[in-house]
């Protein structure tokens, strides 16, 4: 595939121009900062909107030619944002100054009335190049591309949403929706900004990074700067994938991502790349004191509405997502003793905050589970049907303890699981309630509409026979956080990972 087109060959002399892209992606409403454990290899509170605000603008001083991308899931994940179904993160994202944004997955995740409302507060172009109404028109305030002047270049700005839309967001979140291939999209849009004059082509990409490097493949020598979302992945230095170039800085604003660009605009040629992520800490940030005010605001706001006490628990509930967790288990736990099965089941990236030591609040619970619209489902499935789905939860990749993966959290079942053997037998030793799994036998499972739908890949347990309870997961776990002890976990090891390393 070769689209790209130069200006007329000949002698001329070479000018280089600089040109500073700071980006960020899969902010997940981070009005307030988010405990980490990765970037500085210890737990500490990093990002939080007033900081990055900061931080960016600082960045943005140091360069005259500088633009400022956000490439999607901007919103839900904590608490003071999702309140307000995301349009606090919009209204901070308006004070930041962005050049140009794009939507993620999550951001459908308060329905599409809710998206479209916080595409019109947008005071920066959004840009969506492969979602439109099924009708085929523009969702509003929006474009398919743009073109950016800057004193000295053209930059065309596209906005591609992961294709896998029916795998992570059930149906009646997207109902209206189309969503196109991104590589059709690409094919069709990219000449259109060449022919506009474009000397570079970024693309906001919903899409993951194993995505990106397929796009990449496919346009080979474009010189496309792709700024990566979706998969939460940390690229501290430029990544080239056959003439163009991959950038992602990890998640929850945490990091500032910052490229440098040398272009010759005469020939739209990038002569040098460079990038960095820049430490969004606050402990040595001082907050911007707009974005800081509304921060306060919101978080006045989430206090009163979430701030009592609904639990205690003596010793920290925490995440792992390619492992069982005791968080996990303490989810599954609740859904299968309100429910009354014998299995219950969730996917462990769905869950997005650890519950510490002492007093658990209302808003603590849902920061574990903040997605509007999660109810609980009760059916039953066959044993060859959860069999299938345990196999298929083992196959997600292994990458640092915070990246996303949609291996699952158990509870009645114990299972071991070996990658290398074949493919169909690497689960063994399944038993439920301590007995071996029979194949052809029905049992009785809880879990969320989104895996009964067969969301992420899991399609075999949409063989299950499910039915609505009327019990949303945040009402579920808020009851049992107030007769949970942590005895009640004392199976603590559910999954064995057997796999040789």
């Amino acid at each position: 595939m070769n689209i790209r087109s130069h200006s007329p060959c000949g002698p001329r002399l070479q000018r280089s121009v600089k040109l500073q892209l700071l980006h960020t992606n899969d902010i997940h409403g981070s009005l307030q900062p988010v405990n980490d454990r990765v970037v500085l290899g210890r737990k500490a509170p990093l990002g939080g909107a007033a900081y990055l605000a900061e931080v960016l603008n600082e960045a943005r001083e140091s360069q005259p030619n500088t633009l400022v991308f956000d490439s999607g899931d901007s919103v839900s994940g904590q608490v003071s944002s999702d309140l307000n179904q995301g349009r606090s993160m919009v209204e901070a994202m308006n004070k930041m100054g962005y050049s140009a944004a794009t939507i993620g997955n999550h951001d459908f995740d308060f329905y599409v009335d809710s998206l479209l409302q916080r595409l019109n507060m947008a005071e920066y172009p959004v840009v969506v190049t492969n979602t439109r109404f099924e009708d085929g028109s523009a969702l509003p305030n929006t474009q398919s591309s743009k073109i950016i002047e800057t004193p000295d270049l053209k930059v065309g700005v596209l906005g591609l949403l992961t294709e896998d839309m029916d795998e992570v967001t059930i149906e009646e979140k997207r109902r209206g929706i189309r969503f196109e291939d991104p590589e059709d999209a690409l094919e069709r849009e990219i000449p259109k900004l060449r022919r506009r004059g474009a000397d570079v082509i970024v693309v906001l990409s919903h899409n993951g990074l194993e995505e990106d490097i397929d796009l990449a493949e496919d346009f080979r020598d474009q010189q496309l700067v792709f700024l990566g979302a979706h998969s939460h992945d940390r690229l501290t230095e430029p990544m080239k994938v056959h003439g163009n170039y991959i950038f992602q800085a990890g998640s929850h604003g945490k990091e500032l991502g910052r490229v440098q660009l040398e272009v010759d605009p005469s020939t739209d040629t990038i002569l040098g790349v460079d990038s960095e992520l820049l430490l969004v800490d606050p402990s040595r940030t001082k907050p911007h004191v707009e974005v800081g005010e509304l921060v306060k605001r919101y978080a006045i706001e989430a206090e009163e509405a979430l701030g009592a006490k609904v639990g205690y628990t003596p010793t920290a509930l925490t995440r792992n997502y390619h492992r069982d967790s005791l968080l996990g288990n303490w989810v599954t736990d609740a859904f299968r003793e309100k429910l009354g099965t014998e299995i219950a089941l969730i996917n462990a990236d769905g869950l997005r905050a650890d519950i510490s030591e002492g007093e658990i609040s209302r808003g603590q619970v849902r920061e574990v589970r903040p997605f509007d619209g999660m109810s609980l489902y009760r059916g039953e499935i066959e044993g060859r049907h959860l069999k299938e789905a345990l196999e298929h939860s083992t196959t997600f990749r292994e990458t640092d303890p915070e990246a996303h993966s949609s291996f699952l959290q158990v509870s009645g079942v114990r299972f071991s699981y070996d990658r290398n053997r074949p493919e169909g037998d690497r689960v063994f030793d399944i038993r439920v309630g301590g007995e071996e799994l029979q194949l052809g036998v029905e049992y009785s499972i809880a879990c969320e509409n989104y895996l009964a739908a067969g969301q992420l890949g899991y399609e075999s347990l949409k063989e299950g026979d499910f039915q609505e309870t009327g019990l949303s997961t945040l009402e579920v776990l808020e009851e049992y956080a107030g007769s949970f002890h942590p005895t009640n976990l004392s199976e603590s090891e559910r999954i064995h990972d057997l796999t040789a390393k």
